[in-house]
């Protein structure tokens, strides 16, 4: 007997239902004006912490939490050596603190996200089945989710290490979703538009703060919102077909 799949709505977390990268922004803010006051400064200073960051990801293989941290860090003692100084344990230690409280700090809603979330749930919103996807590390983002307060929103909660093509394609296959007819938004192009697109599926571009390792040529075509509001309008000029019998 063939499997009748059914519509969903698949949304992304960091920086489309909460704002992520801004505790980032802040962060290497404290950093660049911690560093100027050390006499540890230059205009490179913030890309330098940039690019270790990234590097730091690529080699652990995904976004894994003590990347950042690390960063400041390889970046203060590289300063350190540059200027002829010592670094100092008790300087690695404020700056490991500052780097974890991005993962830590209770996350700031996006705009218009609960009001989204409860609307698409009810009747007149279409009573759409809701799935949270998002990466990181299991307990670091759980606990982010939890002081977010919007996990009960959700039908299905899928946290996994790095989102890609295959982890997108074995959660369709899950929840028995038909790609054609669901929708996926997110903010990142890299792992959350792309791999949407790829799959089939009808991919949201919300518009906001996103760090460059995200940055990537689209690879078809999407919707490109800068409110969360507007899914809902997206959603009613763009109904599920009826034939194929979902929801």
């Amino acid at each position: 007997m063939a499997v009748v799949k059914r519509a969903g709505i698949i949304f992304d977390f960091d920086d489309t239902l909460v704002y992520s990268y801004e505790q980032f922004v802040w962060a290497e803010e404290f950093f660049v004006a911690h560093m100027t006051k050390l006499g540890l400064y230059d205009e490179e200073l913030l890309i330098t912490a940039r690019e270790r960051d990234i590097a730091n990801v690529r080699q652990a293989g995904y976004m894994a939490v003590e990347c950042f941290p690390l960063a400041l860090i390889q970046t203060y003692k590289s300063y350190c050596y540059k200027y002829g100084r010592a670094p100092q344990a008790n300087e690695i230690r404020l700056l490991l603190r500052l780097g974890y409280q991005p993962f830590t700090n209770p996350p700031r809603e996006m705009e218009g996200a609960r009001e989204l979330l409860r609307y698409l749930r009810s009747p007149q919103g279409g009573a759409w089945p809701l799935i949270l996807f998002t990466q990181g590390e299991q307990e670091i983002q759980q606990q982010r989710l939890n002081l977010s307060n919007l996990g009960d929103m959700f039908e299905v909660i899928k946290i996994v290490r790095e989102k890609n093509d295959a982890e997108l394609l074995a959660l369709l296959k899950e929840q028995q979703l038909e790609a054609i007819s669901s929708w996926y938004v997110g903010n990142g192009l890299k792992h959350d538009i792309n791999p949407a697109i790829r799959a089939g599926l009808n991919a949201v571009h919300l518009l906001t703060g996103c760090w460059s390792y995200e940055d990537e040529k689209p690879g078809g075509a999407y919707h490109s919102i800068s409110h969360l509001g507007q899914v809902a309008d997206l959603l009613r000029h763009n109904p599920p077909s009826q034939e194929r019998g979902l929801r």
